[in-house]
């Protein structure tokens, strides 16, 4: 049987080839996901500021104290950016890739059965659709 060229040319792994083994991006971005997430981390957040506010009181709210602060929140906040999108973007190629795995197995059973072929080039076709129409994956030739 011919098998359509899965996803364009995109190299997809099928799940059993996924091992649980994470880089230490990964495992950084999941420790991070976990931490934030929870009200601990958002009392931590609402301390840092009435520490900073009372430093400003204690500073006059000079420019140098504006400044500090300005500068530390930006830094965290691109970090915890940096960190969440990757977090987020691992969980949503884990996601896909169950669909797609029913998919392409369903569309070998109906190549096996008297299904017409249009209906199983219609759900290759749909296989990998979401790197065809998302914004958020750069196409990899295999």
């Amino acid at each position: 049987r011919t098998r359509s060229s899965k996803w364009e040319g995109l190299r997809q792994l099928s799940p059993s080839e996924i091992s649980g083994q994470r880089g230490r991006f990964d495992q950084v971005a999941a420790v991070t996901v976990h931490t934030v997430s929870r009200g601990p981390f958002f009392v931590v957040c609402i301390v840092a500021v009435l520490v900073w506010l009372g430093l400003g009181l204690l500073t006059g709210f000079s420019d140098t104290w504006l400044a500090a602060g300005s500068a530390i929140m930006s830094v965290v906040i691109v970090m915890l950016v940096a960190v969440l999108e990757k977090a987020q973007r691992r969980s949503d190629q884990a996601i896909q890739r169950k669909p797609n795995a029913i998919a392409d197995a369903l569309a070998d059973f109906m190549c096996e059965t008297n299904v017409d072929q249009q209906q199983v080039d219609e759900l290759r076709a749909a296989l990998g659709i979401e790197h065809r129409e998302s914004t958020g994956e750069v196409s990899k030739k295999a």
